[in-house]
């Protein structure tokens, strides 16, 4: 064991980690969990997340990339034949437009056999070389359960299998993604934050540096839909933002839902001179929002209020005037 002075350490600062998606949704050298109810597609999102780093993409889902990436995919719920029918969906879906070279896919690595426990010695010290000479630097885990031998309820348990993974981080070093299920929704349990959802031991919600929860929406013409809720230990607040996916192409995208603050933000960067005073933005927003109740004009205030918070836009106040201009570069 080291230790160093604080001086020290200002003097010498670490190497910044950074993200291969948004500013903290994936940390380079972290542990992320992603989870959500059965059948919304978390292992879709997964895989089109890997492809979109693969192809060197600048965003997915509204949110930065820093790519291209190399990722590898250990899987255990879908027979390796679902697996094929779904990329090669997408891929096909993607030559219509943009297209996927041979380079791309050669950036994502699939396991061929579904039996892979890494809470094993064996298997997990073999699991580590092939890392080691593969060097991904994303590691999807789907599902959690299925790397585990027993009960994914016990801390001790889960702890330890975080824990042996956490030595993945640093070598050989990646990203890892942690595809898990929510517990089946009761009366208790409905009214919890989306974080804690997740089904299994506490250490689940507590251990990782980022966790991603997809909370349901609506059923649209275009496929399921849910809002990203992002808890994460590093970075800025990032406000949920609603995806959706579509059913012809296979691949997620940003879907505005009522009261989404990037929504607001474009709006106000669409006034003259990219501002506008609040009498104006509240008109806005009943009208696109269909807010058109007198009893509903608390609500726009609130959306507004939500817009602040995440800093999308900025609130400048002249005597009695109070108008707004935006502060991120919203993303449509």
């Amino acid at each position: 064991m080291e230790f160093a002075t604080l001086l020290h350490l200002l003097q010498n600062p670490p190497e910044v980690v950074g993200s291969l998606w948004g500013e903290a949704l994936l940390p380079k050298r972290g542990l992320t969990l992603f989870h959500s109810s059965s059948k919304m597609g978390k292992s879709m999102l997964s895989v089109n997340l890997a492809l979109a780093g693969a192809r060197g993409l600048t965003s997915f889902l509204g949110q930065p990339l820093n790519g291209p990436f190399t990722t590898l995919i250990l899987q255990s719920e879908i027979h390796l034949r679902g697996v094929y029918d779904r990329v090669d969906t997408m891929v096909k879906a993607m030559a219509t437009h943009e297209g996927i070279t041979e380079e791309h896919l050669s950036r994502v690595y699939i396991n061929l056999e579904r039996a892979s426990r890494l809470s094993e010695d064996a298997t997990f010290l073999e699991f580590q070389e092939l890392l080691r000479t593969i060097k991904p630097d994303f590691l999807i885990l789907d599902p959690l359960a299925h790397v585990l031998t027993s009960s994914e309820n016990d801390n001790a348990i889960v702890g330890a299998m975080l824990e042996r993974l956490g030595l993945l981080r640093d070598d050989p070093g990646c990203a890892i993604m942690l595809i898990h299920h929510d517990s089946k929704p009761t009366e208790g349990t409905s009214m919890r934050a989306p974080r804690q959802r997740a089904r299994g031991a506490d250490r689940l919600n507590a251990d990782p540096d980022c966790i991603l929860s997809l909370e349901p929406g609506a059923r649209l013409a275009t496929g399921p839909s849910g809002k990203l809720h992002v808890a994460s230990r590093y970075g800025k607040s990032v406000a949920p933002f609603s995806i959706r996916l579509n059913e012809e192409t296979l691949w997620f995208e940003q879907h505005v839902e009522r009261g989404d603050p990037a929504a607001i933000a474009i709006w106000v960067a669409q006034f003259p001179k990219g501002q506008c005073s609040e009498e104006e933005l509240i008109t806005k927003i009943e009208t696109e929002w269909g807010l058109h109740d007198p009893r509903q004009h608390r609500t726009a205030h609130k959306y507004i209020d939500t817009a602040l918070e995440f800093n999308f836009i900025i609130q400048v106040v002249e005597g009695e005037a109070v108008h707004f201009h935006v502060k991120k570069e919203p993303t449509s």
